[in-house]
This record gives C-alpha cells, structure tokens and sequence, in this order.
C-alpha cells in the first residue's frame, strides 16, 4: 500500500459504502481471524478490531479511490459506479486483489523495481 494517503471516492455514495464495509467486518473470514488474534470467538468490537489490525480497512479503502474506479472501469470497458451495489462491491474488489498481485509479482521478479504502471494505460 505504501505510504501515500488513500481516500474513499466521492463517486461511491457513503451509505453503500459503509453497508459494504460492514459485511467485510462481519463475514466469516473476517470473524475467524478475528477469532484468531483473540483467542476467543469475537464480539462485535474484536470483528472490527481485526479488520482495522490485519489493514484490510485500508485496503478496503484503496479499491474505492479514484484510481481503482478508474482502472477497473477501463479494464472492463464500463463505468463501474453505474453498475448495482453489490457488482460494483465484487468488481472493485476483484480488481483491486489482482492489479496488487500484479505489482507485488513484479516487484519480486524485478529486484523490487517499480512497477511500469504508466506502460499499461494511454495517456
């Protein structure tokens, strides 16, 4: 993720995105780890707790930024924040997990290179 500040597009209204971020907060991957680093089956608090600890908030976060929107909507030839609540939730996130895989095999076959990025997207 590195060290830049990443904020949540205004382009995604912030109902949808907070009932999105809950059932991130609430689903079974995120209970068990929860579980997990408590020792204990979570309550509410240690759910959110976790999610906060394992930086997935953050990572929530950067797949609805400005640039994520963009990037996925130019990969699947579509304005994403058009699409319905919960395909909209699947694409981003979708995208956001494989264009970080990407840059994270690069960099580890490249000697920790940057990542080429302005290579993939026209001016």
């Amino acid at each position: 993720m590195g060290t830049q500040a990443v904020c949540r597009s205004r382009w995604i209204p912030l109902p949808e995105y907070l009932a999105a971020e809950f059932e991130e907060i609430n689903s079974p991957l995120n209970e068990w780890g929860a579980g997990e680093e408590f020792n204990h089956p979570p309550d509410d608090f240690e759910r959110s707790l976790h999610y906060i600890h394992c930086r997935r908030a953050e990572e929530f976060c950067a797949a609805h930024s400005d640039d994520n929107i963009w990037y996925a909507s130019q990969a699947l030839n579509c304005d994403v924040t058009k699409l319905n609540p919960a395909l909209r939730e699947k694409a981003l996130i979708a995208f956001f997990d494989l264009w970080h895989e990407a840059i994270k095999n690069w960099e580890q076959r490249h000697d920790g290179a940057a990542f080429p990025l302005k290579d993939f997207f026209p001016n």
